[in-house]
């Protein structure tokens, strides 16, 4: 790519479009800690890059008064600016919370349980017996390795998805 020679003001018209994910005659990005212009525009359909900010605030490069007001401009709710940040949360630690939904599959094991007891492993089972609610979702949340709560609350979320299908119906 063509490093562009342009001024200083204009460099960050293009940063700003580039991370904005505006349409631009020339583009940024950022290579051993220094910021690098290009001949490549940004087009129509790009996405924010917030990504590329991130890596121009860790870089090398001294922050223009333009940068500065840009940056105050993203966190200040009274500011004309498209883009703002809303909200700092912190970020939970440990693995994402899963939906109940994405656990249907251990709850519509638990249930087969509670209908066909062991037939619903193995349709030969000598035990005709279905299994008791307790049992069937101890069961189920040993084969998905889920907590017996996170079943509970799978059958409940499913049979009451079941129970707003079947009105329609």
């Amino acid at each position: 790519m063509a490093e562009l020679f342009v001024t200083d003001d204009r460099k960050w018209e293009f940063v700003r479009d580039t991370v904005e994910g505006r349409q631009s005659p020339a583009s940024c990005s950022v290579q051993d800690g220094k910021i690098g212009f290009h001949a490549a525009s940004v087009g129509k359909r790009a996405e924010p890059n917030l990504k590329l900010l991130s890596q121009i605030l860790r870089s090398d490069e001294p922050l223009p008064a333009v940068a500065r007001e840009w940056l105050a401009d993203l966190f200040d709710p009274d500011a004309e600016s498209e883009f703002r940040v809303k909200e700092l949360s912190r970020r939970a630690r440990g693995p994402g919370k899963t939906g109940v939904c994405h656990n249907w599959d251990a709850a519509a094991y638990a249930e087969a349980r509670m209908e066909l007891g062991d037939r619903a492993d193995d349709p030969q089972a000598r035990d005709p017996r279905p299994d008791k609610y307790a049992d069937a979702v101890n069961t189920a949340a040993r084969k998905f390795s889920i907590q017996p709560s996170a079943v509970k609350a799978a059958i409940k979320t499913r049979r009451s998805a079941q129970a707003a299908h079947d009105a329609i119906e």
